[in-house]
């Protein structure tokens, strides 16, 4: 996980700034780095007292489970979330329900892995 240091750029970071204009190589190294990466999970209530209710969002139509790169990057959504957890990503993905996506945040930028490249990540890491 990356220091909560927003000046510390983390490297999903620096990899989400590159696929935004990069190939498919820079996208495919981008989902590698999140599945190995250990993600801030923004809660609405407290784990150890209720349910495990991470912070939801729609995209047209699709609800997408919000996680972050770091602390830095809970900033924006402190309102919705007041605790946080972490997981490794892979373990974000496996335990997500299928017709859900993922909108990940980083402090400079922000990008969303769909329900399709989350079944591909599933089937590639089984």
């Amino acid at each position: 996980m990356a220091s909560a240091d927003a000046s510390q750029r983390s490297e999903l970071d620096r990899l989400a700034t590159r696929a935004q204009s990069g190939g498919q190589n820079d996208q495919d190294a981008l989902i590698e780095a999140f599945l190995a990466a250990v993600i801030v999970v923004p809660l609405a209530s407290d784990p150890t007292t209720g349910p495990f209710e991470p912070v939801m969002t729609d995209i047209d139509g699709v609800p997408h489970m919000l996680v972050c790169d770091s602390l830095a990057a809970t900033h924006e959504v402190q309102d919705l979330a007041r605790f946080a957890t972490s997981m490794r990503g892979l373990d974000v993905v496996r335990g997500l329900q299928p017709g859900y996506a993922i909108l990940v945040r980083t402090p400079s930028t922000r990008f969303a892995l769909d329900e399709a490249l989350l079944g591909e990540a599933r089937a590639r890491h089984a």
